[in-house]
């Protein structure tokens, strides 16, 4: 409730000494997949605007349909003015692997390492399309299968050959077996919490 009071505050205080205070509002696809409802956003939107002195609002998005907005945030910052953020190029997703090789990478004792770097860093930008979002449920699934970043076990994973990051969702849910669909299933139906065997109880019994 004291959000607005707050930003007023402190974007006052930045104001007097030549500085800016960001507020980044990301994930508003979320919003509509998880509530199946706008109204909290739109409240939010209208805790937010008209925005202080010495406030900026940065909003980040998923590709997302204007009927999944709401029309205070369309009427201050229509569609014909947002920006599109290009795909991460090879050189990007080189250097993002390489932030996170030690934890994926070969045996450290295998030879030409670098070699593994490099092919890995080529399939990935391939398979991934530059997505971001992408790269990282790549980098999780490899560490939760306790397999390195070798091109034939980057091949076995979903690709995400366009922007939308849905598509990736969608080839996910084909290529995964029943029996992971069931789970998924349940633990959507399910709002709690499953404690770490729950799940398999149930499904076993």
């Amino acid at each position: 409730d004291a959000l607005r009071e707050h930003l007023v505050v402190a974007g006052t205080n930045f104001a007097k000494v030549g500085k800016t205070l960001i507020v980044l509002l990301d994930g508003l696809d979320h919003v509509w997949r998880e509530k199946d409802s706008i109204e909290e956003l739109r409240r939010l939107v209208e805790i937010l605007l008209p925005l202080p002195t010495g406030v900026v609002l940065l909003i980040a998005t998923q590709p997302v349909s204007d009927d999944k907005l709401p029309n205070n945030l369309l009427q201050v910052a229509p569609r014909s003015q947002w920006r599109s953020l290009p795909a991460l190029g090879v050189g990007a997703v080189t250097q993002w692997l390489k932030h996170h090789w030690p934890e994926i990478s070969p045996d450290p004792s295998a030879q030409a390492v670098d070699y593994f770097f490099e092919q890995a860093a080529q399939r990935l930008h391939e398979r991934s399309g530059g997505h971001p979002l992408h790269l990282r449920y790549t980098v999780e699934a490899l560490k939760a299968r306790g397999q390195p970043a070798t091109t034939v076990n980057i091949d076995a994973l979903p690709a995400c050959p366009h922007a939308d990051i849905t598509n990736y969702y969608a080839e996910l849910w084909r290529a995964i077996e029943d029996s992971a669909k069931l789970s998924l299933q349940v633990m959507t139906a399910c709002a709690f919490p499953w404690p770490s065997d729950g799940l398999d109880t149930v499904l076993l019994r």
